[in-house]
């Protein structure tokens, strides 16, 4: 185990007006953010915002606080997420909307989400994406109908609150090898409404 107090600071960008939409912006093809913090001092929609293909972002922690009410990290399509984390009060966590293939592995994210629309994990008619060792807290939503065929495995995802541990109205999805439970202070943990052919297989699924 590495001791965490001999390994450098990373730098932090905290955007201070809210004129900016994200802390980062990306528009341009194979782009690498790493070993970044981004902690906002102003009220703004994103921490990462990624339009573009073939980004990948690792070990970037945005600690989002009241500060942020879009989501920590918002991807389009192949793009990927490694060993980062999203820590937010009302917004999304990771947020993929593009159309389809990007990743997420040992990732973490977090909120507190007051409107009980916010989820750690949101994807928005996005398709084929993998999800893997991931701990997704405020639920995983895979929404819009066609958000389909995508894998999430080896994971964890938790709820405490209104929010489902795992919900999808979209088909052909996978979750496999994980941990999906529900705190005492919500309701179902598992919701498939009006979703087809979904599997979930060699995963533990607990409700208080």
């Amino acid at each position: 185990m590495t001791d965490s107090s001999v390994l450098p600071n990373h730098p932090i960008v905290a955007p201070n007006t809210e004129a900016s939409t994200a802390a980062f912006h990306v528009m341009q093809t194979s782009v690498n953010i790493f070993n970044i913090d981004v902690k906002p001092a102003a009220n703004i929609q994103y921490g990462v915002l990624v339009s573009s293909m073939r980004v990948h972002v690792s070990s970037v922690n945005v600690d989002a606080g009241d500060k942020i009410w879009g989501a920590g990290m918002r991807l389009g399509s192949w793009n990927t997420i490694s060993h980062s984390s999203v820590t937010a009060i009302d917004a999304h966590g990771f947020y993929l909307s593009g159309s389809t293939n990007s990743a997420i592995s040992y990732s973490s994210a977090a909120n507190n989400a007051a409107s009980g629309s916010k989820y750690g994990l949101y994807l928005n008619k996005s398709s084929s994406n993998t999800i893997a060792n991931c701990f997704i807290s405020s639920g995983a939503y895979l929404s819009g109908t066609v958000s389909d065929f995508n894998t999430i495995s080896q994971s964890t995802l938790t709820s405490d609150s209104s929010i489902y541990a795992f919900y999808t109205d979209s088909d052909s999805n996978t979750l496999t090898g994980s941990y999906i439970a529900q705190g005492q202070n919500g309701g179902d943990t598992v919701n498939l409404d009006g979703a087809d052919y979904n599997a979930i297989s060699q995963s533990t699924i607990t409700s208080a």
